[in-house]
């Protein structure tokens, strides 16, 4: 009777201690795995150029290494046509607000800008590519619909 019990106290440790997850953080642009022997379940934070956001976000679990569920979302803006010539004022506009704040206040985030005229968007490449330092930008240089920020 004992050695039942000791085996049945065994197994649940065991048990117990194939549930318990190890955070990695990825170096995909942020998302985190959670592994454990048993399952894996991973918090989808990475980096995607085809989003207006920069990023696609969702879930994945795993258990026994079959995928059983997941959602990803990525998000395009359904924004209104844009001429070349407009983005390219956007783009001089940002290059001389840069220039004057710059001169003013020593920002040395930014790293470089671009006219895609295939995604119709103005790429901004920052140092720290963060969304705070995204904001910043927006808030304090220009701020459009048609910025991309990149990591630079």
């Amino acid at each position: 009777m004992k050695k039942k019990k000791t085996i049945l106290i065994v197994t649940i440790i065991i048990l117990i201690l194939m549930l318990i997850p190890i955070p990695i953080r990825l170096k995909d642009g942020g998302s985190v795995e959670y592994k454990a022997i048993l399952f894996k379940y991973t918090k989808i934070h990475r980096l995607n150029e085809e989003s207006s956001t920069g990023y696609e976000d969702g879930w994945d679990l795993k258990i026994l290494g079959i995928p059983i569920a997941g959602v990803t979302h990525w998000y395009i803006e359904d924004l209104p046509e844009i001429t070349i010539e407009e983005l390219e004022n956007i783009h001089k506009t940002v290059n001389d607000s840069l220039a004057k704040y710059q001169a003013n206040n020593k920002y040395n985030n930014f790293a470089s800008s671009i006219v895609d005229k295939e995604k119709n968007r103005v790429i901004i490449e920052l140092v720290d590519n963060s969304k705070e330092e995204q904001q910043w930008f927006r808030d304090n240089i220009y701020d459009s619909n048609y910025i991309l920020f990149k990591q630079g």
